[in-house]
Formats: structure tokens, C-alpha cells, sequence
């Protein structure tokens, strides 16, 4: 059993009992389920997963960490809202669909309004949410689209405007051009 409490079984992780870290488990599956035994004794019964997944029974983290992702997503979802109330849609369905998978999706989400208005981030969520996509790359695609630059209330042309070559710059205050 690996440190982080999970045994591997064709390239998916399940999780085994907190008490067995380092130990030697067996482990019997088949094309629905991966049953684990410690000493002739089954310790852990999972429904079997894809490659790359997590099937983690909360028993079998330690104590302290049985509630840890309840706080994480309680301040991933609170960031979200932060940028906006679709954000927040977004990053509530990302969860339920991902569930622990969706975390880093969902800080790579919030990380967006560091390059992009919030209101950008927000509508790109929406229109991701409208199609189910809960893919990085996807909302980074859609900020791209929506990114227009906001055009100046200020015009640097005008009739009534003077060219900036008319005012130059010269070493003696009192001189004139």
C-alpha cells in the first residue's frame, strides 16, 4: 500500500484501509469489481474504475483527513463566486462530475482572472457549462474568443485634437520652437 493509502490495480487507485500503509496486500478483481485482503481478510471492496481514476472510501482515511476535502471545495466554490455566479455553477457541476479530479480543474479556473477580466472567466464558464465541457483547455479556448479589447472612451484623433508632433520638448524652459 502506497503512502497516499491507495493500491493500484490496472493503472486505477483505490484506497485500502489507513492502517495498512507499507503493507502487502492481495487483491482480486474483474471487470466490475477489486475486492482487497490483508491476511485472508477482506479489508476493501470498490466498484472497478478507469485508468487514472481514484475510488477512495472515506473510512479509510485517517481521521484528520476524512473532512479535508469538504473544506477544499468549500473555498474553491467560495473563490468561484467570487468571479461569478456562473463560475460558481460551473465549479459545483465540475465537482459533482470530476469530483476530486475537478480541484486542480477548478484552481485552474480561478487562475484564469489573472489574465482575463473576471467577467470574461465567468461568461467563458457559462458557455462551457451550457455544453458540459469541464476541460481546461476549453475554458482557456473560450477566454481567448471572448477577450475583446474595451475601446477607449478617449480618442487620440479629432479634428479638434492637435497632433502630438506639435508639442516637443526642448532643454530651456523659456525657448519655444
Amino acid at each position: 500500500v502506497s503512502t497516499d493509502g491507495h493500491i493500484e490495480v490496472d493503472r486505477a487507485f483505490y484506497s485500502v484501509p489507513n492502517h495498512l500503509l507499507g503493507c502487502e496486500v492481495g487483491v482480486h478483481w474483474d471487470d466490475r469489481v477489486v475486492k482487497v485482503f490483508f491476511q485472508e481478510q477482506q479489508v476493501g471492496l470498490h466498484p472497478k474504475s478507469q485508468p487514472g481514476r481514484f475510488q477512495t472510501e472515506v473510512s479509510h482515511l485517517p481521521e484528520r483527513k476524512r473532512y479535508a476535502h469538504y473544506r477544499t471545495e468549500h473555498h474553491l466554490l467560495g473563490q468561484a463566486r467570487a468571479i461569478g455566479p456562473e463560475a460558481r455553477r460551473w465549479a459545483q457541476r465540475a465537482l459533482e462530475v470530476r469530483d476530486l479530479l475537478a480541484y486542480r480543474l477548478v484552481q485552474g479556473m480561478i487562475s484564469l482572472t489573472r489574465r482575463y477580466r473576471a467577467s470574461v472567466v465567468n461568461e467563458a464558464c457559462a458557455k462551457a457549462l451550457a455544453h458540459d465541457a469541464f476541460r481546461y483547455r476549453t475554458l482557456v479556448a473560450l477566454c481567448k474568443r471572448l477577450d475583446v479589447p474595451q475601446r477607449s472612451l478617449f480618442t487620440s484623433e479629432h479634428e479638434l485634437i492637435r497632433p502630438l508632433s506639435e508639442y516637443q520638448i526642448t532643454d530651456n524652459p523659456g525657448e519655444s520652437k
